[in-house]
């Protein structure tokens, strides 16, 4: 029962990410665009730091019941008043994709391909790194709490990211934060393997700066490559193809460290990441 429920859960919680991006796509003007998704890619950092500890006190209260049963009805009453918002926009006859991005002669299917293909490797990465930079940190003489202290940083210096990311994606062009982006996360990888301890937490904020804030001008992609009326397939087969990597990535990275080196995986990551 545990393992359909978690089963469930995650079908759940993972079907609102291609929901929610095509709604806030198709509801904003093409020079909000980027501002916009990276304000939401933003909230849900936010709501992974907040809903955990909150959950936490409840749970410490009332029980682990408790807790599951307090997000699930947050979770339901939020979801019906999104419900009736739309409803209403429907019966006024709002037409959500007049102001989205329009198709402009752009070759539609080759830029998809892409962008899920830069998706992929910017998310076999995340998956990877996360789950190995603990041993490097280790290496360089890390003690638990430390590591734990660091990952804080790096997951706080990526909410920034996300925001100021798209931000910056309206402001310079979608291709300028992807290869800026991804430059700094494969200097980072790189640099993190060689430097000393003290220079480890500048590295580790521009690391997370940049790692998640490629996200936000990747998403914005996404709507530039899929006409609003198919928007919301669209970013299901982009995040559908994204967590595949995430997954796949930390098994695969994993044997080739322990056929070679954790050094060798990162250079090896950070070539990918450039690609």
């Amino acid at each position: 029962l545990l393992l359909v429920a978690a089963m469930l859960t995650g079908i759940g919680g993972n079907a609102q990410h291609p929901l929610g991006a095509s709604i806030v796509s198709n509801h904003v003007r093409r020079e909000q665009m980027a501002t916009s998704m990276g304000t939401l890619n933003f909230a849900g950092d936010l709501g992974k730091l907040a809903g955990p500890f909150v959950a936490g006190i409840i749970a410490v209260q009332f029980g682990w019941r408790a807790a599951f049963a307090a997000v699930g009805i947050v979770t339901a009453l939020y979801t019906a008043s999104v419900l009736l918002r739309q409803r209403r926009q429907a019966r006024r006859g709002t037409r959500l994709a007049s102001r989205s991005i329009e198709d402009d002669g752009t070759p539609i299917r080759r830029g998809f391909s892409f962008v899920l293909l830069a998706g992929g490797l910017d998310n076999a990465t995340r998956g990877a790194a996360l789950t190995f930079l603990p041993f490097v940190l280790v290496d360089k003489g890390f003690d638990a709490a430390e590591i734990s202290l660091l990952f804080g940083l790096i997951f706080a210096a990526g909410a920034a990211g996300k925001f100021a990311c798209g931000w910056l994606t309206d402001r310079r062009g979608i291709l300028v934060v992807i290869v800026v982006t991804e430059t700094v996360t494969a200097a980072s990888l790189l640099l993190l393997t060689w430097v000393s301890p003290w220079m480890v937490i500048p590295l580790v904020l521009a690391f997370g700066f940049a790692l998640n804030g490629t996200s936000s001008a990747l998403n914005v992609a996404v709507a530039r490559f899929v006409p609003a009326a198919r928007r919301a397939r669209g970013f299901g087969i982009y995040f559908t193809a994204a967590l595949i990597s995430s997954a796949a990535a930390p098994l695969l990275y994993g044997v080739l460290a322990d056929a070679t080196s954790i050094t060798t995986t990162f250079v090896t990551m950070t070539v990918l990441t450039l690609a």
